[in-house]
């Protein structure tokens, strides 16, 4: 279990921003929210480039708790099955960019998405402060109307009885 406290406070090498931006994502997946939450900065920014629509009550967040419920709302809307993010860091802007490879399901129909997309996290301090999220948006929209529309048909064929 990675803690927090185990980075230094000066700020030092273990601090820089592409550990900060690996120790906040593998305490999300191991679950340990209040740890994670400790490595957003208080004014954090996220941002996910997607309709509002696909993704209800995620766009935009402001402060590290809504940005932390905002990332749980996303993580919930669907079953992720897989992840990839490998990582490049610009050490001067304390700019992390991953790169997003990852398979989810709609919660409701098991239809399956494959994706790539892009986060761009800022890191100042050892904190985060912002977080960008790019998907390919017309392609993800389009995913969405069609579990919405066989979620229609279902229902449609129940009431007929088919």
């Amino acid at each position: 279990m990675t803690k927090v406290s185990e980075f230094s406070q000066d700020g030092g090498p273990e601090r820089d921003a592409a550990t900060v931006v690996a120790t906040f994502d593998r305490l999300r997946a191991d679950g340990q929210e209040t740890e994670a939450l400790a490595l957003l900065d208080a004014a954090c920014v996220y941002r996910l480039h997607l309709e509002a629509a696909t993704i209800p009550d995620v766009l935009p967040a402001f402060g590290a708790t809504a940005v932390a419920a905002a990332l749980r709302r996303r993580d919930e809307a669907f079953i992720w099955e897989e992840h990839a993010t490998p990582m490049t860091e610009d050490s001067a802007t304390g700019t992390v960019h991953q790169r997003l490879d990852y398979q989810l399901r709609d919660r409701d129909t098991a239809e399956a998405y494959e994706g790539t997309g892009r986060r761009v996290f800022l890191v100042a301090g050892g904190l985060i402060t912002r977080i960008e999220e790019f998907h390919d948006a017309p392609r993800f929209a389009a995913y969405v109307r069609y579990c919405a529309w066989l979620l229609d048909r279902r229902e449609y064929d129940r009431r007929r009885g088919r």
